[in-house]
């Protein structure tokens, strides 16, 4: 007997693919800001040996942000008698669209010729790209197909409906329209006080309060235009907030070439406006869902920070400190499956259900999944190390006098609890019972590397300056799945940049390089269970080449 191995290579061809159908996005996102602030300080001096002043102030902002956003379409294939009716009214136009035996539009129809795109992609991880778009034709056609009435999902026969066509109803004008108003308002009250030669401590207090109008509107999709009216409905929320926030710093120095300091304050990081959207979209079928979250609230930190500064001629300055924080309400984009209320089924807490998307008449499907934003339940606790030296190096002798050191290194340790729910199905129908697992798991916090580190060499001589620099940060969190599998990740991300500055015998000119990214790093986002990357973004080297004038 022989032993016969063989192996098959597939090389991708053009010519399985096929044209899905042809869109149309327009999108017009409009802000206005109004902002009034007023700052004050009064000199304060206690005996003789406390002296400070006392500064007061609070700032009005009004934004208001506007979005509209279109995205008709149309599939084009054989299938039904609007389909064809295009494909006979584009080639009577003058387009020789041909149909493959499947009944699609070839994409080798429209293919480049432009051999220059059919080189390498991403620094050629992937082999060279086999098929390019030349979007001119494809771009005449759309244009045609949405200008045509007969052409329309809704013709003007009697009102009758076609099975296909060019779709333009309220699903494609409204999901992503908005109208936001805030208005934030602000005042604080702080005292900066030396008691003596070597301490100082800051004191304070701010308030905050934010009010807004969130006007969206909630859809399901209808491949019906003439019915959609039926699904869409415009809901208007008003978020508010209020937070008082204090705050405390000491400077203390034993010696005049070391200074201890602490800080203690309490900070906020608000939702972002899309997440705050009263909206929810419904797929076509009964789902997906996806919805924003107008009862976010914003994630509030409790910062503890305590530094050693060492700074001398010869050392330059050296920093060691560490940090504490604790934060709570913090947002992040998750999703999970909607259920229906009933016999072994309760929902936990802060979950939605399939009766929370209602309002339309038409819940979505049971079991089907909802994209959305929350706030954690649970308290996430941050700690670190941060260390930093910066010197020049004065005392060696020309040229190497003007030597430039720097580099700073923080280490991150994270850690929150997560929702964990899953659905547990026992028995055979009709006698199944259902139990629904609300658990937690532990990770880390979103959005936090382990570690980040920057460091730079750079040389100054009279009126020129040169730097290269490197930024490092360590993979992070990115999303936050309903199991651990499908939680997101950022890889680790290396990049090196170059400045030069060259000041002009003219005074207050000057030329200048900035060029980013050197190495060509990319952005790689991943996902644990898929075993690769999840998206990669290349932006490649930038650099800006100018003259600047300094008044």
């Amino acid at each position: 007997p022989q032993n016969v191995a063989a192996s098959v290579t597939y090389l991708p061809d053009a010519n399985f693919m096929s044209m899905g159908g042809v869109s149309l996005l327009s999108s017009h996102y409009k802000e206005f800001d109004r902002l009034i602030r007023g700052d004050f300080k009064v000199p304060l001096t206690v005996g003789s040996n406390i002296s400070g002043f006392i500064k007061f102030g609070g700032e009005y902002r009004r934004d208001n942000h506007t979005n509209n956003q279109h995205t008709p379409y149309a599939s084009i294939d054989s299938s039904n008698s609007i389909q064809r009716l295009m494909l006979a009214d584009i080639r009577a136009q003058g387009y020789n669209v041909m149909l493959n035996p499947n009944g699609r539009v070839p994409a080798t129809q429209f293919s480049s010729g432009d051999n220059s795109l059919y080189g390498s992609f991403l620094n050629d991880q992937f082999g060279r790209m086999f098929w390019v778009l030349d979007p001119t034709i494809l771009n005449k056609i759309t244009n045609y197909i949405q200008s045509v009435p007969e052409l329309n999902a809704v013709n003007n026969q009697g009102g009758a409906v076609n099975p296909g066509g060019w779709f333009d109803g309220l699903f494609q004008e409204l999901p992503n329209n908005y109208m936001y108003y805030e208005n934030y308002s602000a005042f604080y009250a702080m005292s900066e006080l030396d008691l003596g030669p070597n301490i100082m401590i800051v004191g304070g207090v701010r308030f905050e309060h934010v009010t807004s109008d969130f006007t969206a509107y909630n859809l399901r999709d209808s491949r019906n235009p003439a019915t959609q009216p039926a699904f869409a409905q415009e809901v208007t929320v008003h978020p508010s907030n209020k937070f008082w926030l204090p705050m405390v710093q000491a400077k203390y120095d034993p010696v005049n070439w070391i200074d201890i300091r602490y800080s203690y304050t309490q900070t906020l990081a608000r939702p972002d406006y899309s997440e705050l959207s009263p909206h929810y979209n419904i797929g076509y079928g009964g789902g997906p869902v996806w919805s924003g979250n107008p009862d976010l609230k914003p994630a509030q930190a409790y910062n503890h920070d305590l530094e050693f500064s060492f700074h001398s001629n010869d050392l330059g300055l050296l920093t060691i400190g560490g940090f504490y924080k604790e934060i709570k309400n913090f947002t992040y984009p998750t999703s999970y499956n909607l259920y229906n209320p009933g016999p072994g089924i309760i929902i936990p807490p802060g979950l939605d259900s399939v009766g929370s998307f209602n309002s339309l008449g038409s819940p979505p499907t049971p079991g089907t999944t909802l994209f959305t934003y929350v706030n954690n339940r649970y308290i996430a606790y941050v700690k670190g190390i941060e260390t930093d030296f910066q010197t020049r190096l004065w005392y060696l002798p020309r040229p190497f006098d003007g030597i430039l050191l720097g580099i700073n290194y923080t280490h991150i340790w994270s850690q929150t609890d997560y929702p964990l729910t899953n659905l547990i199905t026992s028995g055979r129908p009709p006698h199944q019972t259902y139990r629904l697992i609300d658990s937690t798991r532990t990770g880390r916090l979103l959005y936090q590397p382990d570690d980040i580190l920057n460091a730079y060499i750079g040389y100054d001589y009279e009126g020129f300056s040169a730097r290269i620099s490197c930024v490092f940060q360590g993979n992070s969190v990115s999303y936050i799945g309903n199991f651990p599998e499908q939680d997101g990740f950022t890889e680790n991300y290396f990049r090196i940049d170059f400045s030069a500055r060259q000041m002009l015998p003219w005074k207050g000119l000057q030329i200048y390089i900035d060029a980013n990214n050197l190495n060509n790093e990319n952005n790689v986002s991943a996902q644990s269970t898929i075993g690769g990357f999840t998206s990669e973004q290349n932006y490649g080297l930038t650099a800006d080449l100018g003259i600047r004038l300094t008044l």
